[in-house]
């Protein structure tokens, strides 16, 4: 295999580093308990996946993504695992950390448990952030990655 070495760039994908937050029930119960169980109707909408606004109502949960870090990153894998039905995929992010004014890097807001997620890159990346890593071009992070 050949490659034209001029169509590589150094950073081709954009990575989107992120916490969630999971809002909880107004009496702070994460379960709803003021429901009767013989109140509840189904009807189809509750069966279709992509029914409804993607908004969370009174009394149900919503999951909020706080994006902590942007940044135009390269994705490698660096291994995959089969286990019980389950496949887990290591990746690793590299890109660089930008200097201020006077000549240092900036810190990074980032920290191990934080979520990753891949944009523009082929195949979607969405893992945890397992390790944190500086090396001579900038940064590593490595990302767990795991499939049902």
């Amino acid at each position: 295999m050949f490659y034209q070495r001029t169509l590589l760039t150094e950073y081709p994908y954009k990575g989107v580093f992120y916490t969630t937050e999971v809002t909880e029930q107004p009496d702070g119960s994460i379960i709803d308990t003021d429901r009767d169980m013989d109140d509840i109707v189904f009807d189809d909408a509750d069966l279709d996946p992509d029914a409804g606004s993607g908004q969370a109502g009174e009394g149900e949960e919503e999951i909020v993504e706080n994006i902590v870090l942007e940044v135009d990153c390269d994705i490698q894998q660096s291994a995959k695992m089969f286990s019980n039905g389950a496949i887990i995929g290591d990746y690793d992010v590299f890109f660089a950390v930008a200097e201020n004014d006077e000549g240092k890097l900036y810190e990074l807001p980032i920290r191990g448990g934080m979520m990753f997620r891949s944009e523009g890159f082929p195949i979607p990346i969405t893992g945890m952030i397992v390790g944190i890593a500086p090396t001579q071009m900038g940064v590593k992070v490595e990302i767990k990655m795991s499939q049902v």
